[in-house]
């Protein structure tokens, strides 16, 4: 139930985006394949805005719990920070040779 649920609400926004595509090309000719190609590679913009977004929050959410914890006085996502920028560093030092 819940793909049928999932399929028409995917089909229900690519409509809405069918709609926004026509109105900005109408009179500019008509290529219907080039128009389809826009309007899903519209709606996968869409999905994947979505997607960065929960990831986003996921992120935020694993960097607050990480602050939690204390280790040597520094908390862990400040070390974590750290060794990141150090491994960001080692890979910049080893593209510029």
């Amino acid at each position: 139930m819940v793909d049928l649920e999932e399929k028409t609400t995917k089909l229900e926004r690519k409509a809405e985006i069918a709609e926004q595509v026509y109105e900005m090309t109408c009179g500019s000719g008509d290529n219907d394949t080039l128009r389809e190609k826009l309007i899903d590679v519209m709606y996968e913009n869409e999905q994947l805005k979505a997607e960065n977004s929960k990831l986003r929050e996921m992120l935020n959410k694993a960097y607050d719990f990480m602050k939690q914890f204390v280790v040597d006085g520094r908390n862990l996502l400040e070390q974590f920070m750290e060794s990141i920028g150090q491994v960001v560093e080692k890979v910049r030092g080893g593209f510029r040779r």
